[in-house]
């Protein structure tokens, strides 16, 4: 999961619209679910598969999860970040689901945090959060979208939504 750092943290901004919207990040939690590769069969670029990924409040996130994910301080820690500068702290939740559904065999839930000490643009910056954040996320991680096709899309940002229904995901 460490190796995709990058990928959880953009994913975050866009799904937060952390660069636009200065309170979006407090009060939510960015829920990925992913499939161990062992479980699949041919080849994975990945050892997991990304199956969804969607934002929730933090109190349906901690419901999802059955435990307490979050404490106090981090919240206080993400209002530091903003008051320095920055966008916040970013959660994301993992779910990786039982290997049979069905059995006795638990739910595994891990919560990282990401600091995110970027300067936001603003309200007023023109930008356009990307409304597929999800689909990027799920087809880099998956190996769906090769990188050199996201940078290409970011040099025409304008219309990467369009470039991203041609790659039919």
């Amino acid at each position: 999961m460490e190796a995709y750092a990058w990928l959880w943290k953009w994913a975050a901004v866009e799904a937060f619209e952390a660069h636009t919207d200065a309170w979006k990040i407090l009060g939510h939690v960015l829920v990925v679910t992913v499939v161990r590769a062992d479980r699949i069969s041919g080849p994975m670029p990945s050892p997991f598969l990304v199956a969804d990924a969607r934002v929730l409040g933090v109190a349906e996130a901690v419901r999802l999860a059955t435990v307490p994910l979050l404490v106090e301080v981090d919240f206080q820690k993400s209002l530091d970040i903003k008051r320095q500068g920055g966008m916040g702290l970013a959660f994301v939740l993992f779910v990786c689901p039982p290997r049979v559904r069905g059995r006795t065999e638990p739910y595994v839930f891990m919560i990282q945090k990401y600091p995110l000490h970027e300067r936001p643009l603003g309200e007023n910056s023109g930008l356009r959060h990307l409304a597929q954040w999800d689909v990027v996320l799920k087809g880099v991680a998956n190996g769906d979208i090769p990188i050199s096709d996201i940078s290409r899309m970011i040099e025409s940002a304008a219309d990467i939504e369009s470039q991203l229904e041609d790659l039919e995901l």
